[in-house]
């Protein structure tokens, strides 16, 4: 599924529509038809680029590590079980192929390689004659290798929803829980402080570019079945947000702005930082 706009979340227990989203707004393709096999391997072809990037991210020597373990266990005597750790290595994102894939599913992998690459050193010890200082140097490469990238990852999110859980701090004076709330622009980081207040994220007022990229992306029928299969909806964003009784409304920075009939259904609540709160009228 890949829509966040103004909807309905999936189930009272839910927290947005992409919590248990219902049948209706899955991709509708079968792999029955020629379509669906083009399909298939569009999705295959650009999950294979993301998993490749992915592991080049964790370490830029990924591919030597496991041409080399492979080959090295397979010299005399040959010891097979190199094939447990790249069933592992190929088997952790192909369930992801024909959806899309994120580097957390693949975090394991980061310190597979890293066995991997000690066990090679110490087969390059026992199988072949290779110098002290080729092998130091080798297994310090490999291992600075990863260690940047886990260092990177964790300035990356060291302050990751730091900013968020102090929104939702202060804003849960206002907001009770179980309330009804939208956004425009920045889905998750709203989806994020809905959650810490308690309250149920509907979704963005209206419609991004990336989201009509990501449906068209999962789904080559967007526009003719899933789009029909979805409950229907009043064109009118304003209505949308009397239907759902939205009650309060987050305005990122990068909304592109309200339009007239929806900003005329809310009132400024305050600015918490970086964003703006507004309170539905009625």
């Amino acid at each position: 599924m890949a829509a966040v706009s103004l909807r309905a979340p999936s189930s009272p227990h839910a927290y947005s529509t992409l919590q248990d989203p219902p049948p209706e707004a899955l991709a509708k393709w079968s792999l029955a038809s020629r379509a669906g096999v083009a399909q298939a391997l569009r999705l295959i072809k650009k999950n294979l680029k993301l998993v490749a990037d992915i592991y080049q991210a964790q370490t830029l020597f990924w591919m030597a590590i496991i041409v080399v373990f492979i080959v090295l266990n397979e010299a005399p005597p040959p010891d097979r079980t190199w094939i447990f750790p790249m069933l592992v290595v190929v088997l952790l994102p192909a369930g992801y192929l024909l959806v899309i894939v994120v580097d957390r599913y693949l975090w394991v992998t980061r310190y597979l390689f890293l066995l991997m690459g000690a066990a090679s050193l110490a087969l390059l010890r026992r199988k072949l004659v290779v110098p002290a200082g080729v092998l130091l140097v080798a297994g310090g490469l490999g291992t600075a290798s990863i260690l940047w990238s886990c260092l990177t990852e964790l300035r990356d999110n060291w302050n990751g929803g730091r900013e968020e859980f102090a929104v939702a701090n202060r804003v849960r004076e206002l907001i009770p829980p179980e309330s009804h709330i939208a956004s425009c622009g920045s889905y998750e980081r709203s989806l994020e402080i809905s959650f810490w207040v308690g309250a149920r994220y509907y979704g963005l007022v209206s419609e991004t570019p990336e989201e009509q990229q990501y449906a068209r992306e999962l789904n080559p029928n967007f526009d003719r079945s899933a789009a029909r299969n979805l409950p229907s909806e009043p064109p009118d964003a304003a209505e949308r947000l009397r239907r759902f009784h939205i009650q309060w409304l987050l305005e990122w920075p990068d909304c592109p702005g309200l339009p007239a009939t929806e900003a005329a259904v809310f009132e400024p609540a305050g600015d918490f930082g970086p964003v703006r709160l507004l309170r539905s009228r009625n």
